[in-house]
């Protein structure tokens, strides 16, 4: 029989431990739920497409100047090709992804992202959604778009966008659909879509041209991957045989599994780090094991209260399938309660918590899983925490219970146990937190070679376009030191190419980036030019170049000044060599580097202007001058700075909601031992009260009980430090340039949780060995 008073009224008779064990549940389901639907919803991305999971996407992957790479795009007409020759594709979309564009309409503009090319088939091959037009016919014509919701709401605001003109890339468009915004679990992002013919330069692309093209396969099903593999590889070695004698191979990419994909380059989808993930997922782990410890040690700790009903019941006859469901039912119960407590507190900063992590999402409550794991997670919790307890009731003996013959002194070898992973726990975060600040640091100060204070950039095609006097007008400004211009920022490589030395094989070429600059440029940034000069400077001589140290290296030039590179049919003369700087993330090490004269600077620029320490005053001179070229838009602007902060996001990520679960993990755990050294002192406090009779002194005593404490903490440094140093030289190894894994943060976290703990403990230990030992001796 299942008494339910009987357990209630034991709830509120130890109403202290109910409600620390319920607490501290509380807040580790709160964590685990928050990031299990975080994990689940970073899991499911692109899974809302129909016939998902027979969509691959066309790889590239091969050594190039010396690294592994992978790709994401490849020619346009290799999709085409390939669809041709292989039957089992069914189906073929191909996207190509724009920079931003200035976006215009009668009554307002903007400079926008989001905006993509593709083919008709794009809406019948991928399931986003059309609220207003024909799916089939939207992308039909070169001068249609299709735009989504919320940039019809921004230039249509009282009126049905639907057949309007729209503006991009100096073209105008007829809008011919609406589609809903994509949905946030989309590695496409694109608030506008434009057909290829609808783009000059988009359609006809070849192998000499762009290789910056998406293309998806939809393949029959029970197709042999690794057969079609091998079919897409001889294909397309036979139409492009400079792939294999680069040593490039082509493989499939699965749909669901681009979103983590950080190690693919140059397909400017939206994308998400596994490794956050499972930092993520670790840290919820972490913190459930210490806040289920405690609720199992606690339990335990106060077996004793509950040991004389158990024996009673045993005696009478009541088997072993009642009281463990008796057992069940208790701890279901304070589960439960716990969850409906962690609810509340996950929906409460479920905001917060997309704040710290970087992303945006809802909780879907239509999505099975999101049931499916909380079911799992409470009966995995009940059967736990509810067994390890009451299997440690049943094992005394009946007769000894109701005799009030059950000793006990003070905590059993179960629960060091379990205290020694909490600790281990704690202490692994601890290393954790301290060696993630010191590679962010590392990061955030290392020396890149160049400089990127004080620097202010943004974009305009109108200034673009009279770019010499639009610069003067900045330079004339007292607070602007100097302007100058690049194809892309620093930190971005949108654009390269194969550079070889004339009459060389093409197997010997290097893939470069492409930097187009203005003469001022190294200046500015402050990047030494080692050998040569910088030509530009006194020559609009668009035929000569400068390369970096890797480049020159990479392409065996001994002596490089003089000598000539190609790219394809155009040929540049080497003027000098600029030093290597980390202009891309510490991630990567230095990438081979051709600088060339901006040849698109009317057309295609970042502005890049540097400032004086008056920010404020700065910023209104540079407005001043724009709004003279862009009298309708409203300036936006960022620091070179912050985007090189940018960056590191995934680190900055994981260090705060490290830094945030190891306070929970050490306040759950040092909670727990609060509880549980509370419960050993007063089990021993007649022996504690017969020992200061006997003359021993407070200090003694102290260090008799805090003697097992102290073995504890060892144990748990000992566990948990070859641990951490494994976990951390894992991680670090994501980063060309490291910082070192310094003991010291090892003996601080030891050191930190030993003070701590001890803290804890003393509290207890010295309260009972100061009472008065008259009180404990009364009854004997």
């Amino acid at each position: 029989m299942i008494h339910f008073k009987e357990i209630i009224r034991s709830a509120i008779r130890n109403k202290t431990i109910s409600i620390i064990s319920i607490s501290g549940m509380s807040i580790a389901i709160s964590i685990v739920l928050l990031i299990g639907f975080w994990s689940i919803n970073e899991f499911s991305y692109d899974s809302f497409h129909k016939d998902a999971d027979q969509i691959y996407r066309l790889c590239l992957d091969g050594i190039i100047n010396d690294k592994p790479t992978k790709i994401g795009g490849t020619f346009k007409q290799a999709g085409p090709l390939l669809q041709s020759k292989i039957p089992e594709i069914e189906a073929l979309s191909q996207v190509h992804t724009l920079e931003k564009g200035f976006v215009t309409t009668q009554s307002s503009s903007g400079n926008e992202e989001g905006i993509i090319t593709t083919d008709i088939s794009f809406f019948n091959f991928f399931t986003y959604l059309i609220l207003l037009g024909n799916s089939s016919e939207c992308l039909n014509s070169s001068d249609k778009i299709v735009i989504d919701e919320e940039m019809a709401l921004k230039y249509f605001p009282n009126k049905d966008a639907i057949g309007n003109i729209i503006n991009v890339f100096n073209k105008d468009y007829q809008v011919s659909a609406i589609m809903k915004n994509m949905p946030e679990n989309s590695h496409l992002q694109a608030h506008f879509i434009i057909s290829f013919e609808g783009i000059k330069g988009s359609e006809g692309e070849n192998s000499g041209s762009s290789d910056g093209y998406m293309n998806y396969l939809k393949i029959s099903e029970n197709s042999d991957l690794k057969e079609l593999t091998q079919k897409v590889n001889f294909a397309m070695n036979e139409e492009y045989p400079f792939y294999k004698e680069m040593g490039i191979t082509e493989f499939l990419q699965p749909l669901k599994d681009i979103h983590f994909s950080s190690d693919i380059r140059f397909d400017f989808v939206s994308k998400g780090d596994k490794r956050i993930t499972i930092i993520f997922l670790s840290l919820a782990a972490l913190i459930l094991i210490i806040a289920s410890f405690n609720f199992i040690n606690l339990s335990i700790s106060t077996s004793f209260l509950k040991a004389k009903s158990i024996g009673i019941k045993k005696i009478n006859g009541c088997s072993k399938t009642t009281l463990f469901l008796n057992a069940y039912l208790e701890t279901g119960l304070h589960i439960f309660l716990a969850f409906v407590i962690g609810i509340i507190i996950s929906a409460a900063f479920l905001p917060y918590f997309g704040y710290l992590s970087g992303t945006s999402f809802d909780i879907d409550f239509s999505n099975y899983k999101i049931y499916l794991y909380s079911a799992i997670l409470f009966i995995a919790l009940t059967l736990i925490t509810g067994t390890i307890p009451f299997v440690y009731i049943l094992r005394f003996n009946p007769e000894s219970i109701i005799r009030n013959k059950l000793k006990s002194k003070g905590i059993s070898p179960v629960q060091h146990a379990l205290v020694i992973v909490q600790f281990a726990a704690s202490i692994i975060l601890l290393i954790a937190s301290g060696i993630i600040q010191k590679q962010i640091y590392y990061l955030q100060h290392k020396d890149l070679g160049f400089d990127k204070e004080h620097i202010v950039y943004f974009e305009s095609n109108s200034m673009a376009a009279n770019y010499k006097a639009a610069t003067q007008q900045l330079k004339e400004e007292a607070d602007i030191i100097d302007v100058t211009s690049v194809i892309n920022l620093p930190c971005q490589w949108n654009s390269g190419d194969m550079i070889s030395i004339p009459d060389d094989s093409t197997q010997n070429a290097v893939l470069m980036e492409i930097v187009d600059i203005q003469p001022n440029y190294f200046q500015m940034l402050k990047i030494p030019v080692i050998l040569g000069e910088n030509p530009f400077l006194t020559n609009n001589d668009a035929s000569l170049c400068l390369l970096n140290e890797t480049a020159v290296k990479r392409l065996n030039l001994k002596d490089p000044i003089g000598k000539q590179v190609c790219q394809y049919d155009l040929h540049f003369t080497i003027a000098g060599v600029v030093k290597d700087v980390n202009t891309k993330s510490l991630h990567n090490l230095v990438d081979p580097q051709i600088f060339l004269l901006n040849r698109y600077a009317e057309s295609n620029t970042c502005f890049l202007v540097k400032i004086s320490n008056n920010n404020k005053e700065a910023i209104q001179s540079i407005e001043k001058v724009w709004n003279q070229y862009n009298p309708d838009e409203v300036f936006t602007y960022h620091f070179l700075d912050s985007k090189y902060d940018e960056l590191y996001q995934t680190e900055n990520t994981a260090s705060k909601i490290i830094a945030i679960g190891m306070v929970i993990a050490i306040f759950l755990a040092f909670m727990g031992l609060y509880s549980i050294t509370y419960y050993s002192t007063e089990r021993r406090i007649k022996e504690i009260g017969i020992r200061k009779v006997n003359g021993a002194k407070t200090s003694e005593v102290m260090l008799l009980l805090n003697t097992s404490f102290v073995k504890w903490i060892i144990i748990a440094f000992i566990i948990s430090a070859p641990i951490a140093y494994y976990a951390m030289h894992k991680w670090l190894e994501n980063f060309a340039y490291k910082t070192s894994l310094s003991w010291w943060i090892f003996a601080g976290a030891g050191a930190f949780a030993f003070v701590v703990a001890m803290t804890t403990v003393s509290f207890h230990t010295y309260k009972a060995a100061t009472s008065n030992p008259v009180k404990a001796l009364r009854y004997e």
